[in-house]
């Protein structure tokens, strides 16, 4: 899996987009993945802070371990009610 048939399955799946980030950062509240120094990174931001950062060698690994923490979550904190 890469970021795009990630971003896919995140869109079928309703999840609000405004809980992850698949291009970094420190945005409030999210699950972030990154690629830094040739190394993906799966993390959470919190109030410009990041916790609990993961590492992986591949884009497969962190796409799946994003995938599978946001699955994690509570449907009714991270999912959308319906497409607009």
């Amino acid at each position: 899996m890469n970021k795009i048939e990630l971003k896919r399955i995140l869109d079928e799946e309703l999840f609000n987009p405004a809980v992850y980030s698949l291009d970094g950062g420190l945005q409030n509240d999210r699950l972030c993945l990154s690629e830094e120094r040739n190394q993906w990174c799966v993390y959470y931001t919190e109030r410009g802070e990041r916790y609990d950062d993961q590492w992986f060698r591949s884009e497969g690994d962190a796409c799946e371990e994003l995938l599978r923490r946001l699955r994690e979550l509570p449907p009714s904190q991270t999912r959308l009610t319906s497409v607009k």
